[in-house]
């Protein structure tokens, strides 16, 4: 997300880790916006508002959840209970309140 607010200016940190082979801690820290935020390019970063892009977050994090995880418990329920016509309305509105449709 930061990728996008900031027109490529901060590049998302690849998520990859190797194996190792001693002992090893990490912590990882995630900041997501609201579920149904629409994210779009910050002002002043050298895009004109008609090409900013406009993502929402629900609808983005779902994708990935679906593209990374599609065989899990969870992914065949989503698909089950019609979950992704239900955010593909949220989407919709929320992506025409943004653009005054």
């Amino acid at each position: 997300m930061l990728q996008l607010l900031t027109n490529n200016r901060l590049l998302a940190t690849p998520h990859k880790v190797a194996l190792n082979t001693r002992e090893r801690f990490a912590f990882a820290y995630f900041h997501e916006p609201n579920f149904d935020s629409v994210i779009e390019t910050l002002p002043g970063l050298g895009v004109a508002d008609a090409d900013k892009k406009k993502v929402h977050y629900g609808t983005h994090f779902t994708d990935m959840f679906l593209n990374n995880y599609g065989d899990r418990v969870t992914a065949h329920r989503i698909r089950e209970v019609g979950a992704l016509d239900v955010l593909e309305g949220l989407k919709n509105r929320a992506l025409g309140t943004q653009i005054g449709l």
